[in-house]
């Protein structure tokens, strides 16, 4: 008898919680993407060149010898670059950063740092972003690119707390720096592809 009454009373409970909206409701997941825009993508080396992702070309970093590339990539949030829009105010709960690795040069791993910036510039990356200061000091993280297993294929790179900080400080362009992670034999270049749209580095963020 008192089995049944505390099934009736569970019973009960759960279609109490049904009724009010307790099984987990709230505000939906929503998933926008965004390709890079290609005309604000780029890379700066050590010397003070800096080139501009130009139709059907890719961005290096890495080192060369005597010679560091540092490669930039802007992913507009309001939808000048034909992707979704992100509200300025979106609770972000994942992203992830898509690149597709064209080479890998000369050393079989490149350890690697991955941060955001701000630009100095509305038209591309310009020589002072080389070794500007990340966003926030936590909007960074490390990785490493393989050769072996990286090369001709999608990358896909967790970045949901560097895009938490990137909302939090309201930005409307998420935009990432690519730099060698030194190490005692730092010779290797990575080139992501930034050409075609299939290819191009994608920011993908699901967001409430």
């Amino acid at each position: 008898m008192v089995r049944k009454m505390i099934v009736m009373m569970m019973v009960l409970a759960i279609g109490l919680l049904v009724g009010c909206g307790g099984g987990g409701g709230g505000p939906a997941l929503i998933t926008g993407q965004v390709l890079s825009d290609q005309r604000n993508d780029g890379d700066i080396t050590s010397t003070g060149i800096i080139t501009a992702a130009a139709a059907n070309r890719n961005v290096l970093f890495g080192v060369s010898p005597g010679t560091e590339y540092r490669a930039f990539l802007d992913f507009p949030l309001n939808g000048t670059n034909g992707g979704s829009v992100i509200p300025v105010d979106a609770r972000v709960a994942s992203a992830d950063l898509t690149v597709f690795v064209n080479s890998i040069n000369v050393a079989a791993a490149i350890p690697t740092l991955l941060d955001l910036v701000a630009y100095s510039s509305t038209t591309g990356p310009v020589l002072n972003d080389y070794n500007s200061a990340t966003l926030t000091p936590t909007s960074f993280r490390s990785l490493t690119f393989l050769q072996s297993t990286d090369v001709g294929n999608f990358v896909r790179i967790d970045v949901t707390p560097l895009v938490q900080d990137a909302l939090v400080q309201g930005v409307s362009h998420v935009q990432f720096r690519f730099l060698y992670d030194f190490v005692a034999n730092p010779n290797g270049i990575v080139e992501l592809a930034d050409g075609a749209a299939d290819k191009a580095p994608l920011l993908t963020i699901t967001y409430q």
